[in-house]
């Protein structure tokens, strides 16, 4: 059997490397040594290894914000969908995005990318917290906080967070929708 790779498997590799490794391993030789095929089978895919640096830095901003957005943006209370979406994010792994902002201090572009998906999650909070009648001088503040938090708990090891229950983060959801 022939063993065919799709772009998007070469980009699934890529962000699994970067979870991993880190961004230093995003590289033909050492992707197509671990999907065990050729260099060439990359080049087939990809024009350039900026391409496909692209590529992975097109497919994180999806997989963690378009898609995630999409996902809440169903029918439904803002606080219902607050909650939803800081669940998803207190409980996330974290490997992929302390990875991809690893990679944003050694590269400009990524650094780019970054700044980007921070404000479309940013403008997201904002609109929740706006629908769930947070009074408006407080919804940048709040938006901030929550985001600013979770950003936090990426960086610290996840026996200091262990106690954090899925109760205690709905009980976060409602304090940031408060009016008080």
């Amino acid at each position: 059997m022939t063993n065919r790779l799709t772009r998007e498997d070469w980009v699934k590799k890529g962000l699994d490397v970067l979870a991993s490794e880190g961004a230093g391993l995003l590289k033909a030789d050492v992707l197509a040594k671990a999907l065990r095929v050729t260099r060439g089978s990359f080049y087939w895919h990809f024009e350039s290894l900026e391409d496909f640096h692209q590529a992975v830095r097109g497919a994180w901003a999806e997989r963690t914000t378009a898609s995630v957005i999409a996902a809440l943006e169903e029918p439904g209370h803002a606080g219902d969908r607050l909650e939803a979406l800081i669940l998803l994010a207190f409980q996330a792994d974290g490997k992929l995005e302390r990875g991809m902002r690893g990679w944003a201090t050694q590269d400009a572009r990524v650094a780019a990318d970054v700044v980007t998906v921070d404000g479309m999650r940013l403008e997201y909070l904002r609109k929740i917290l706006r629908e769930a009648g947070v009074p408006e001088a407080e919804i940048a503040v709040r938006a901030a906080a929550i985001y600013w938090a979770n950003l936090g708990r990426l960086l610290v090891d996840r026996t200091l967070t262990k106690d954090v229950t899925e109760e205690g983060l709905e009980a976060l959801a409602r304090l940031f929708q408060s009016g008080q």
